[in-house]
């Protein structure tokens, strides 16, 4: 082999060299991007997800404490009266809230009233003794300290989480002293991961 041949095979096995380097470069910085880029996606969809998973939680509330704070649902904490359950609590109130479940709990955590709704086309209705024995599980501590605010959150159900809000029920002045507390819930089903989809912008 003479040195010409001997310069250009030696030219030739660097260039495959490099280029095989600078592939296997390439792939890696790929790799890393895609990495990089997924993680960044994740998160994006975390924090969109948290954000409407908050604003959910707050629509609930608020919900809770716009009913609380009513002089005709503190005198029905007290008289229990019926006339305020067919003036207030029927279904379609409870739809356009887009409710699941509404109790009324006095203040030994003892149930008062409880309406639940069936889903359309279903018969299965929120268990109402459910909620209310999970909800006054929690340390009463825990209750009190949460104050007008109230506490919101998911509870877990037995076939399925609902996203809760309860308040003290106080008159329209926002005086006291409470006579119990007012809890409200939805599924946490279709009808939330649908808005969630909607919110979010994925699937």
């Amino acid at each position: 082999m003479n040195l010409r041949a001997k310069t250009l095979l030696t030219v030739g096995s660097a260039t495959l060299g490099v280029g095989a380097l600078v592939v296997a470069s390439t792939a890696l910085v790929l790799r890393f991007n895609a990495r990089q880029l997924e993680s960044i996606l994740i998160e994006r969809d975390v924090a969109r997800t948290r954000e409407a998973l908050t604003v959910e939680f707050e629509s609930t509330r608020e919900t809770a404490r716009y009913w609380s704070i009513w002089d005709d649902a503190y005198a029905f904490a007290a008289d229990h009266n019926q006339k305020f359950v067919e003036a207030n609590l029927y279904d379609d109130v409870l739809r356009d809230a887009r409710l699941d479940v509404v109790l009324f709990l006095d203040t030994h955590c003892q149930l008062i009233y409880a309406k639940s709704l069936a889903l359309p086309g279903e018969s299965i209705r929120v268990d109402s003794d459910a909620v209310a024995q999970q909800f006054c599980r929690l340390p009463r501590a825990l209750v009190s300290r949460a104050g007008l605010d109230g506490l919101n959150g998911i509870l877990a159900l037995d076939d399925e989480p609902l996203v809760i809000a309860a308040a003290p029920i106080l008159t329209s002045k926002r005086t006291g002293p409470s006579r119990g507390t007012l809890l409200v819930g939805r599924r946490l089903d279709h009808r939330i991961t649908t808005r969630l989809q909607r919110v979010t912008g994925f699937e």
